[in-house]
């Protein structure tokens, strides 16, 4: 029996480590943020909705839904990268334009340092080489 536990444990530590590495970037690189750009692409309006008769009961709260975007360049790469303010799974780095920061590249995820040192993925919307052709998304 101890050694069944024993087994279960390590096949759940395995696992584990497994996804923290798989989730972990593998190699940070110098960035360069060139400029960003800010864009209100709605409201949202929340409160509690009466399903039956559509009306909102209690107070309802509206507010603006905005999107950042950027384009970094690092290693004769420029990435074009977005989030919407206030998203927790793609949350805006706090970056400065026209400096350095560092960031990592895994899949159509770009990986940002931000000022604030928090690592903030980012999905990659174009990759551009440094001659002015699209590259291909990896």
């Amino acid at each position: 029996m101890k050694s069944l536990i024993a087994v279960l444990a390590v096949v759940a530590l395995c696992s584990c480590a497994h996804r923290v590495a798989a989730t972990v970037p593998q190699s940070w690189q110098d960035g360069f943020v060139l400029d960003h750009q800010f864009t209100p692409i709605g409201t949202q309006t929340t409160g509690l909705v009466s399903s039956w008769a559509n009306v909102v009961v209690g107070k309802a709260t509206s507010h603006n839904i905005n999107a950042s975007s950027f384009h970094i360049a690092s290693n004769g790469v420029v990435y074009l990268v977005a989030c919407i303010m206030g998203d927790p799974h793609y949350p805006c780095p706090n970056i400065t334009v026209r400096h350095r920061t560092i960031v990592s590249v895994e899949s159509t995820t770009l990986h940002i340092l931000d000022d604030d040192g928090k690592d903030c993925p980012v999905p990659i919307l174009e990759k551009v080489a440094e001659n002015g052709r699209k590259a291909s998304i990896p």
